[in-house]
């Protein structure tokens, strides 16, 4: 077991992860008993953000976290207490504690439909509850969504003031999720909630290995942040950011409205709030079909779904940029039964080809 560590009578165990703005330990406390702690070292957080003052920071830092512990609902992750600790210049949030966070799902590849669908909405209901507060979370991404059973929750709340963000990303890769006007101005509010919102069910629809192929596809090399920001920049103030995410095949178009709404470069051309947001995803169906599960490699990707007594499975192998073919076709779950094609490409195609036919594909079989 690991050391434990006494910060006021909060006890930390082990290490969950960390971010820009601190650590996060697995800890216990009365009455609440196992809990997350989120640990802000104030005097190291103004230095990278430039500031003179921590004492400053560490206020500002403490009354949201206050303000934070009123905002109780199902899909926000409870904060139970805030403290600071002067004589580490530290401030620690008490939370309850999740399994995971949403991005370990994205990390497997897209989720199937179904899912995507719970953990968006679940997702928004949490961002209107916030936004119905006046509050604005600034940092909604699929890391600081987390998951308690079957229940998805926001977390982890950016504390952070408009005048601190825009430094805040440039230097710690959050880039990906900032608005344009965030960029222009240095400005959040719950518009650019729901750009972050877009992005996050981007990543949740299409899985993190592909996004991480459509941001190269972009010319985005995530290990430099400093590359990562100026491109970024650039693409999205342009309004070209939405037009160039290249999609999975499955994914239908209804959901891809949403999320090119969501990432409108007008700010009153989005969904106003999450609640909108909210609103406009529950007219979007989920074919009474299974949906279809996703296996994802550099050189093949696969889906696959059971229907009765049979499985379909859709192979698209990919040996080279512009050598691309794909076969679908239906089997028995058993051992006994016939193999029956479906469909298959045109031969070796380029992947825009490819991803054409495939798509084609999906819409008959929803």
């Amino acid at each position: 077991m690991s050391k434990l560590i006494s910060v006021n009578r909060v006890h930390l165990a082990e290490l969950l992860g960390k971010g820009g703005f601190g650590r996060v330990y697995a800890g216990v406390v009365s009455p609440q008993g196992d809990v997350a702690v989120k640990v802000i070292d104030c005097e190291s957080t103004a230095d990278m953000l430039g500031l003179d003052d921590w004492e400053e920071l560490r206020d500002y830092l403490f009354a949201e976290g206050e303000r934070l512990s009123e905002a109780e609902h199902a899909n926000v992750v409870r904060v139970f207490s805030v403290g600071y600790n002067d004589s580490r210049s530290q401030v620690y949030i008490v939370v309850e504690r999740c399994d995971r966070a949403l991005i370990h799902e994205c990390r497997q590849g897209p989720a199937p439909l179904a899912t995507a669908k719970t953990a968006i909405a679940h997702s928004l209901r949490g961002l209107e509850a916030l936004h119905l507060r006046g509050m604005v979370h600034r940092d909604i991404k699929p890391g600081n969504i987390l998951v308690k059973g079957s229940v998805y929750k926001i977390g982890d709340f950016g504390l952070v003031t408009d005048n601190l963000i825009h430094g805040y990303a440039s230097r710690q890769g959050y880039t990906e999720h900032l608005a344009p006007e965030v960029f222009e101005v240095g400005v959040t509010s719950p518009a650019t909630d729901v750009w972050a919102m877009g992005i996050t069910a981007f990543r949740v629809l299409n899985g993190e290995p592909w996004y991480e192929e459509t941001l190269n596809a972009m010319g985005i090399d995530r290990s430099d942040f400093v590359d990562t920001a100026h491109r970024l920049e650039e693409i999205v103030t342009s309004g070209r950011f939405s037009a160039r995410l290249r999609w999975m095949p499955h994914v239908p178009k209804s959901w891809r409205r949403l999320v090119n709404k969501a990432l409108h470069v007008e700010p009153s051309k989005r969904y106003r709030d999450g609640g909108q947001m909210l609103s406009a995803m529950s007219s979007l169906d989920v074919p009474d079909s299974p949906s279809w599960a996703c296996a994802y490699s550099d050189d093949r990707i696969v889906w696959m779904r059971r229907t009765g007594d049979r499985e379909e499975l859709v192979e698209w192998q990919r040996h080279a940029p512009n050598k691309n073919e794909f076969v679908a076709f239906t089997r028995p779950v058993g051992l006994t039964g016939k193999r029956f094609t479906l469909a298959r490409s045109k031969g070796i195609l380029s992947k825009a080809s490819v991803l054409e036919e495939l798509q084609n594909f999906f819409k008959t079989r929803s």
